[in-house]
């Protein structure tokens, strides 16, 4: 886990099911190369090796305190909004406001809106990208591997 001053956090898991031990070179690798905390269930009953790697991102506990913001005190704000999944179903979603200079644009080559979302400090940024299309996130995924996420946010015009 990072310290409170990271702008963005990492957090891998790895959990290991077995009666054997993971050998020494691979606990090496998620330990040093994946900087997973290990986990060995032992289990007697099976020789079956089951290595399972779990991996989160986490950039909400930047904007902790959110709610001492001045834009809570000076300005009105939307507390949620509902959204509706590829699939039809609304979904209720909380806003968190944020008043500033934003990079902001469409993306010809990806079909969609983005924006980034500078986080504390000022060394991370989220970069939301909305398809044009409600079922088009699949076309973006394939599309964003011939990008790079720092020259998406680079090339949107500040709003």
């Amino acid at each position: 886990k990072q310290n409170e001053e990271d702008t963005a956090g990492s957090y891998n898991r790895a959990h290991l099911h077995s009666s054997v031990p993971l050998l020494p070179e691979y606990k090496a690798v998620l330990e040093n190369f994946y900087k997973a905390t290990m986990t060995h269930n032992v289990t007697e009953d099976s020789s079956d090796l089951v290595l399972e790697l779990k991996t989160d991102t986490g950039v909400m506990s930047h904007w902790k305190d959110f709610d001492k913001l001045a834009v809570y005190t000076y300005l009105t704000h939307q507390p949620s909004a509902e959204f509706m999944t590829h699939t039809g179903q609304v979904v209720t979603t909380p806003m968190i406001p944020q008043v500033g200079v934003f990079r902001a644009g469409y993306l010809p080559r990806l079909n969609s809106q983005a924006v980034e979302l500078p986080l504390e400090g000022d060394t991370a940024s989220l970069v939301l990208i909305m398809p044009d299309y409600r079922d088009g996130i699949s076309e973006v995924l394939v599309q964003m591997l011939k990008e790079k996420i720092a020259n998406i946010a680079k090339s949107l015009p500040r709003t």
